[in-house]
């Protein structure tokens, strides 16, 4: 069962209202076009009896079934469009919802909380993608556990050189496990391709504009231990 934090409520069908009505106007256009069709092949003979009937009699009987025809057309017309809209808001929202729900998801990742993941409900789309997304979160929190669990043991290993309490021998001991440590470390980090990024770097973005990306807080406190 999800965790009622990350619970989409079931009422808010409007969840990406630009893209869900855009979607929906396109499918009722297509829809209006068949209907036009239809009607237009449905009436098309009655409105020929009408206009070139030999008996007026036979002529008005087929404007009043042309008439009857088209305001029952009418109607209906109205009404399936009406329920295709409903149906087009309420499809479009099993598909807009986890799009939602990966945005969140990744505005934890980018702000370093891998707690999070992604949560659909029975009727959402996109649950291929979803499990892939877990995925990743998990093997990132496995991955980042143990450059966590190397960085403790090297603080340790290098608090304990530092200390002066060890004998020279010892001391080449912990340095060489220090820099197995570091070795370790570097071998796991190097699974990540990192863009290069700095405080005063500008990135051009789409469209000929340029932006200043900034380094995360946590990223800059890092290397302030480092230093």
């Amino acid at each position: 069962m999800k965790p009622k934090a990350n619970r989409r409520k079931l009422g808010n069908y409007f969840i990406r209202s630009n893209i869900q009505i855009k979607l929906a106007s396109m499918n009722l256009a297509y829809m209006l076009l068949v209907i036009v069709f239809l009607v237009a092949g449905i009436l098309f003979p009655v409105y020929q009896d009408i206009l070139h009937g030999a008996d007026p009699c036979f002529q008005r009987s087929a404007a009043r079934i042309f008439i009857l025809l088209l305001d029952r057309m009418a109607f209906f017309t109205v009404a399936l469009l009406a329920l295709g809209f409903l149906h087009q808001i309420v499809t479009t929202h099993r598909f807009c919802g986890p799009l939602v729900n990966f945005g969140h998801t990744f505005t934890k990742i980018s702000q370093g909380d891998l707690t999070r993941k992604v949560y659909l409900r029975r009727s959402d789309l996109l649950k291929a993608e979803a499990i892939q997304i877990n995925g990743m979160i998990d093997a990132l929190n496995t991955l980042l556990a143990e450059i966590k669990d190397r960085h403790g043991a090297l603080k340790t290993a290098v608090d304990t050189a530092v200390s002066g309490s060890l004998s020279n021998d010892d001391l080449k001991a912990r340095i060489g496990r220090i820099q197995k440590l570091a070795a370790a470390c570097e071998a796991e980090l190097a699974v990540f391709k990192l863009a290069a990024v700095d405080n005063a770097k500008t990135a051009t973005v789409s469209g000929g504009t340029r932006s200043t990306v900034k380094r995360p807080d946590a990223i800059a406190g890092k290397d302030a231990v480092l230093s």
